[in-house]
């Protein structure tokens, strides 16, 4: 077992999927899979300002992104107007095909929309779920209620598409640098205090009788990373309760097929349908190569960097100290042998079935 002070290293934290990431909502607690596309939309009534999809399967409240197809400008819309650079929306549900937006949580929850004045381009139009961090969200809920754990190493969101006031976490990425300790896309667990990591590996000797040459069996590979940080939202305490093992991806919308990472690189989001919370609490929850958590510890000296792969958050606890401050301790647990690389970034790559 080995312990830093927060002082000495940085977290950064991602799932294991290389596109999807999750998202908390701190004014209703729900976790969200986030980067996917969740429908196309077909119509837009400038009189009821509400938009007509393919079904959507969203509630009132919960947070999208509108993006376009090509190059062609979002309909035209007044006051809170609608864009496609990565400010987020909240729906008011009309019906399961039909939907309105409103500019914030609590404009969604009082049912005052945003005026559409025309539907040029509503062919192009999607309605997405997209990680950002939170530049071009308004103001009071600039970067805070949903920039979370981001996805282990898709290009598209990488770095230079997440600039923001926010300690977004979105750890390791093919095209990005990594683990980014400051400036606006600081990407590590801020309010960090404390960091214990504990491998846990077991041999036991195997002779056969009449053989003169032992073996060994590895019969336990454990590796536990316990995070201490000061206590500022509930938002790992939501992914305690709903989010444990990360999230699950399917290859099709009927959930038969568990899928990993080459099925779905590539410029296109996946569908909403094919990915949902892995809770550990389905049939579907035993480890695949995109399963749980990707967590790097960096060493602030040295730069070197170990990464606990496919790993669950076992526990969540809070404490108080005795002048008042709140801290939360959250441990990812898993048996995939950890890597260390130096170099500031940590490992980058899908975890090989042998691995597992």
């Amino acid at each position: 077992m080995t312990y830093f002070l927060g002082r000495d290293v940085h977290v950064a934290i991602t799932t294991e999927h290389d596109i999807c990431g999750l998202s908390v909502a701190t004014e209703s607690g729900e976790v969200y899979v986030d980067n996917v596309i969740i429908a196309a939309a077909s119509a837009i009534n400038t009189t009821s300002n509400a938009i007509t999809t393919s079904a959507h399967g969203l509630e009132t409240g919960d947070p999208v992104n509108v993006t376009m197809d090509a190059a062609q400008a979002v309909p035209a819309s007044a006051g809170s107007a609608v864009n496609d650079t990565g400010t987020r929306y909240y729906v008011i549900k009309v019906d399961a095909t039909n939907i309105k937006l409103a500019a914030t949580y609590a404009d969604a929850l009082a049912d005052t929309e945003i005026s559409f004045t025309n539907d040029t381009n509503v062919a192009n139009m999607n309605i997405t779920r997209e990680l950002s961090a939170g530049a071009n969200d308004p103001a009071p809920d600039l970067g805070t209620p949903y920039n979370f754990i981001k996805n282990r190493s898709h290009p598209k969101y990488g770095a230079a598409a997440d600039v923001g006031n926010y300690a977004a976490i979105y750890g390791d990425s093919t095209t990005a640098t990594g683990i980014v300790t400051s400036g606006a896309t600081k990407n590590t667990v801020p309010d960090l205090t404390g960091v214990e990591v504990s491998v846990n590996a077991m041999d036991e000797d195997i002779a056969f009788i009449g053989q003169r040459t032992a073996l060994k069996a590895e019969i336990k590979n454990e590796v536990t990373v316990t995070l201490t940080k000061k206590q500022t939202d509930s938002r790992y305490n939501a992914l305690f309760q709903k989010a444990r093992c990360g999230l699950l991806a399917y290859s099709d919308t009927n959930k038969t097929t568990v899928e990993v990472d080459s099925a779905s690189v590539g410029s296109a989001l996946p569908a909403q349908g094919e990915m949902e919370i892995n809770g550990s609490l389905g049939t579907d929850s035993m480890p695949t190569r995109n399963y749980g958590y990707r967590v790097h510890v960096m060493m602030k000296t040295s730069g070197e960097v170990l990464t606990l792969r496919n790993a669950s958050i076992q526990s969540y606890s809070t404490t108080i100290s005795a002048d008042g401050v709140t801290e939360e301790s959250i441990e990812f647990y898993g048996h995939v042998k950890p890597t260390v690389l130096n170099g500031a970034v940590g490992n980058i790559t899908l975890t090989p079935a042998d691995d597992l």
